[in-house]
């Protein structure tokens, strides 16, 4: 079974503030899904983040705002969660680890994956293996390779460019991993993105790109309602019926679901919001400039190390650095003046927005399994026994022999204009659904009643 298409960016923030700003940039220019990070400079709070016990590694689902990690387990070295059909895990080990301690939070990495589809990890492992590309091999990549070689998962890491640089030095401690089944479709590289830390981005993509991704990953689609073409519609709902159907449930999905695919080839689209279209709120021309010519001195101080001019080099880098930030710092102040600015003149605007949408993140996502959801509707709306008398509105569709006459009625009360609801079904498209097989909905609704009946007496 193929997996869907994930891009993920892999990075170590180094603790480091520009780092951690200029993150929320990355991932919109290169439309990252997730984000594994290690030592980060801080986290954010709701379902669309998760960390460890240290707070030194975390997982961040930047591609939606609505995106959400579930069943999370964090441990001292590493976070994990689960999003869609993959097992996400970010670690970071530092150095300061002596070997039994390397040792055992490996053990753990290992013990927790063992038997798991899907795995992708990735992290800072401070480890050296001549496996990935490092000059030497040391006792922690040794351990790391033996923890890992029972497992059925694979090395991503590609060719031998150092994902941490610094003073003209580099080496190879960024390691990326993944489940055999979605390795081989992977594709791994590091990134030439300036990220203000001693870490290089590093950008991989697992899965099939044919296959969507999570639903929470996708904005619902939007029909236009004045583009129907009314013998498309017609034509695809062609035989529609309900007699050989039990339920009524049953009945109804089935229905609902001829009726989505008519609009489908019916109807236009409205098109997708493209992801991150926008930049970070702070960004500007002068942020992005300053970005460039750090990412140019660093290149020449990185390559001319044994020339004459290398301590030169590396003091233009560290200026162009400096300036760096200090161009971020001006730009957000400037911006939240602005936005303080904004509360004054519009109380509802941009300034409100942000503060619900920061109080609306830490509320916990609604249930999805259906158990669950059935006891909750269950327990708010439990059946009244007819002998309590409890008075209650007469309906329009009130007895178990629905009539034609009633079906009509109801379905000519429905607005044109009005929103449509989950299914995003118009109401133009379900109204002429009904006069097109205005006997499928008769039965679909006289099964309804009977269930209601029946439920009631009981």
């Amino acid at each position: 079974m193929t997996q869907p298409a994930l891009k993920i960016l892999q990075l170590n923030l180094n603790h480091c503030i520009a780092a951690q700003d200029l993150l929320q940039q990355t991932v919109r220019e290169i439309r990252a899904d997730i984000a594994l990070l290690s030592e980060p400079y801080k986290t954010g709070t709701g379902p669309c983040w998760a960390k460890d016990s240290s707070g030194r590694a975390a997982v961040w689902c930047c591609g939606s705002s609505d995106g959400v990690l579930q069943d999370i387990l964090r441990e001292d070295g590493f976070v994990r969660a689960r999003f869609g059909s993959y097992w996400l895990y970010s670690c970071y080990l530092a150095p300061s680890l002596t070997l039994e301690q390397f040792g055992r939070t490996v053990d753990k990495i290992a013990d927790n994956i063992r038997g798991r589809q899907g795995v992708i990890i990735s992290g800072d492992f401070n480890a050296w293996s001549v496996e990935w590309g490092s000059t030497r091999s040391d006792a922690r990549g040794r351990l790391l390779l033996e923890a890992f070689a029972n497992l059925n998962i694979s090395l991503l890491n590609v060719g031998s460019e150092n994902t941490f640089r610094r003073s003209g030095t580099g080496s190879i401690v960024d390691l990326s991993f993944a489940s055999d089944s979605i390795a081989a479709s992977a594709t791994w590289h590091v990134g030439s993105t300036y990220s203000a830390s001693d870490h290089e981005v590093i950008t991989f993509t697992i899965g099939d790109s044919r296959q969507p991704l999570p639903r929470t990953q996708h904005f619902r689609r939007v029909f236009k309602a004045e583009t129907l073409n009314s013998q498309v519609f017609g034509h695809n709902l062609e035989g529609l019926s309900v007699r050989d159907i039990m339920s009524a449930e049953d009945a109804a999905n089935s229905v609902m679901a001829r009726i989505v695919e008519a609009c489908e080839a019916s109807m236009s689209q409205s098109g997708t919001y493209t992801r991150h279209h926008t930049p970070v709120f702070w960004w500007n021309d002068a942020v992005a400039e300053a970005r460039r010519s750090c990412l140019r001195a660093r290149r020449l101080y990185q390559r001319a190390r044994g020339s004459t001019n290398f301590e030169a080099l590396g003091l233009e880098y560290k200026r162009r650095r400096n300036m760096l930030k200090i161009a971020i710092r001006s730009s957000k102040r400037e911006c939240f003046l602005a936005l303080c600015d904004s509360a004054e003149h519009d109380p509802w605007g941009k300034a409100y927005q942000l503060v619900v949408k920061r109080l609306n993140s830490s509320r916990n996502p609604p249930p999805t399994d259906a158990q669950a959801v059935r006891s909750i509707v269950d327990g708010l709306f439990p059946v009244v026994d007819e002998e309590m008398h409890v008075p209650r509105l007469t309906p329009v569709l009130h007895s178990a022999e629905c009539t034609l006459t009633e079906v009509l009625e109801t379905v000519r009360r429905l607005k044109p204009k009005k929103a449509p609801g989950p299914d995003s079904i118009p109401n133009n498209a379900f109204k002429l659904a009904v006069l097109l097989y205005p006997h499928v909905f008769v039965e679909l609704y006289s099964k309804w009643c009977c269930c209601r009946s029946r439920g009631s007496r009981k």
